[in-house]
């Protein structure tokens, strides 16, 4: 069965109670999780480094953790954006409470800080409906410098560090949650 095709139905799943955890509007009002978010160049999770609850830790991409490589840690689930949200929200993860930030320089890595608010934590989901994988391909711009998540080089590897960059339309921007 394709992957793809089981990663679209977990979430599903999860909403209806027939499978472990739930996908529901979180604490923050303009964000929706915890949830995986996969990038469409790769197919791997938006993870941190080591699964640290540290601030300063760096994102990076790397395979599920769980069954079968579709399951995973709380290191990599999220509260993210609507799809299409007009003022941004901040993209927290699961494990560490954090939020993630951008310097603001084009190819600089991005980690996470603790919660402030600020305009560098911000991100809007830019997204668009894709009948073909029935759900969202979205990109994360922050609205303070214009930035977008982009997996660095538009690598496949587990490991790869997500940086700040220009967009593109590379689908080593685009994001499926």
């Amino acid at each position: 069965m394709n992957p793809r095709f089981i990663r679209r139905l977990l979430p599903l799943l999860a909403v209806a109670g027939v499978a472990a955890g739930t996908l529901a509007p979180s604490a923050l009002a303009d964000s929706y999780g915890p949830t995986s978010v996969i990038n469409v160049n790769s197919g791997k999770q938006l993870d941190l480094r080591g699964a640290s609850t540290s601030p300063g830790a760096i994102a990076i991409q790397y395979h599920g953790t769980g069954w079968g490589g579709l399951v995973v840690g709380d290191n990599q689930r999220w509260n993210v954006p609507y799809h299409d949200s007009t003022s941004g929200s901040p993209i927290t993860n699961y494990h560490s409470g954090l939020c993630l930030t951008t310097d603001g320089v084009a190819g600089h890595a991005i980690d996470q800080e603790y919660c402030n608010g600020g305009s560098h934590q911000t991100w809007v989901a830019h997204s668009q409906w894709v009948w073909s994988e029935l759900g969202y391909e979205t990109y994360f711009q922050n609205p303070a410098s214009g930035l977008v998540i982009d997996v660095n080089q538009a690598s496949k590897s587990d490991s790869a560090p997500v940086v700040a960059w220009y967009y593109n339309g590379g689908l080593n921007q685009l994001w499926e949650y």
